[in-house]
């Protein structure tokens, strides 16, 4: 009997509740969505590169030695400024100088010995003159007159030699004195003098190649900032943009310069394990970044920029002019599931495989303030704010969807 009741019970209550539960949906209204969005535009859209370089100076010059010795006394030091022929370093010439010596004593004998080569010369020559009037009168034998032109030949043959020796001699001491002076290291320009590679009492061995004893850098007034530029970019860049860079010595300024020079030499760095970082002892065969030098003229008027600085560097590199323009943040936007539910949609699919070999296939969204509706485009060059949009059914003024939530809350998942 009791069975009998439940069961009545149950069969009478279940729809009434039902209905119960149906009224207080109805009576609660629809579920309120939040939703953000902005417009398509027609504007321009340049891209902004971001790229690291170094500062150094505009010319550098590296001052050697093209002789060995021990350095006796060093007259610069880092940061001075020198000015052309200045001296910067001794060595020790004792030997060049005693070098210098005997060969200036060398010259001097083959200068007597031309003197007295020229003597016999002139007496030969006065001998032969003689014999030959003689002879025309028939008061000498003939071979008489022969001995005094061989003398003659003799004596011009030994001029001529000690001539030759007068010359070996003086290009020797003149060798020597430059060997002499080439111990007295001095600055070939006027500027500043930015690394000092010696010390005195250090022995300088230039046997194979000149050692680098000092750099310096002609003018900290103008610099140059060299950057490296991504293959990809290169084709966008030009001589003569502008270039906007800050260095941590001042992070509050921003310093301007010019682009004045795109080397051609590429710089190949191959990448590690995980494709991303470069690695100098990552194989050849595998992947690897490309980059090209780019040079920044900077003005420094102010001096405030050092060499080795480094500098974080905003190029403008490719650009569209009165492009319809979508929104980074609309593309960026899928409705999440709690919002697709309270509109009574399901989640969207995947993207749909291109067709063709063309790129940038996305989805955006439009809502009528009931459903959320995907629209399928093509995008192009993008900026910090703007993506170029190539082609789909959207105009400039079309308002796409940038975030949704449900009532007050913030849906992260819409972003």
């Amino acid at each position: 009997m009791q069975s009998r009741w439940m069961r009545t019970a149950a069969f009478i209550g279940a729809p009434l509740i039902a209905t119960t539960l149906c009224t207080l949906e109805s009576l609660r209204g629809p579920i309120d969505i939040n939703v953000t969005s902005q417009s398509v535009t027609l504007g321009d859209i340049v891209r902004r590169l971001i790229v690291t370089g170094v500062l150094q100076p505009t010319t550098t010059i590296d001052v050697g030695t093209q002789v060995s010795g021990t350095i006796v006394e060093v007259d610069a030091d880092f940061n001075s400024v020198v000015h052309a022929g200045q001296v910067l370093l001794r060595l020790d010439g004792s030997e060049r100088q005693a070098a210098l010596d005997e060969a200036r004593s060398t010259l001097t004998q083959a200068r007597a010995d031309l003197t007295a080569a020229r003597n016999t010369a002139d007496l030969a020559a006065a001998a032969l003159n003689r014999d030959e009037r003689l002879a025309a009168q028939n008061m000498i034998a003939e071979m008489d007159l022969d001995e005094a032109r061989t003398a003659m030949t003799q004596a011009d043959a030994e001029v001529q030699a000690a001539s030759a020796h007068v010359d070996e001699a003086a290009a020797n001491a003149r060798n020597a004195s430059v060997i002499l002076q080439q111990t007295v290291i001095r600055s070939p320009v006027d500027g500043v003098v930015l690394t000092r590679n010696v010390s005195t009492g250090e022995t300088v061995a230039a046997v194979q190649s000149a050692p680098v004893l000092f750099r310096i850098a002609t003018d900290f007034r103008s610099m140059q900032l060299v950057a490296d530029l991504d293959e990809s970019d290169v084709a966008s860049m030009a001589i003569g943009e502008a270039a906007r860079f800050q260095v941590e010595a001042y992070p509050a300024v921003s310093f301007d310069g010019h682009v004045t020079e795109i080397r051609l030499d590429a710089v190949r760095d191959q990448l590690g394990p995980d494709g991303a970082t470069p690695r100098p002892d990552a194989s050849e065969n595998g992947p690897s970044v490309v980059t090209y030098p780019v040079i920044i003229t900077v003005d420094n008027a102010g001096q405030k920029l050092r060499p080795g600085m480094t500098a974080m560097v905003t190029l403008d590199g490719a650009r569209r002019s009165r492009a319809t323009r979508i929104p980074n943040a609309a593309l960026s936007f899928v409705p999440s599931s709690p919002v697709l539910a309270a509109t009574q949609q399901k989640a969207p699919g995947p993207l749909p495989m291109p067709t063709n070999q063309e790129s940038g296939h996305v989805r955006v969204w439009v809502y009528d303030g009931t459903e959320f509706t995907p629209i399928m485009i093509r995008t192009g060059l993008a900026d910090d704010y703007w993506t170029e949009l190539v082609s789909g059914p959207l105009e400039p003024g079309a308002t796409l969807v940038t975030n949704a939530a449900i009532g007050g809350s913030t849906d992260p998942a819409s972003n």
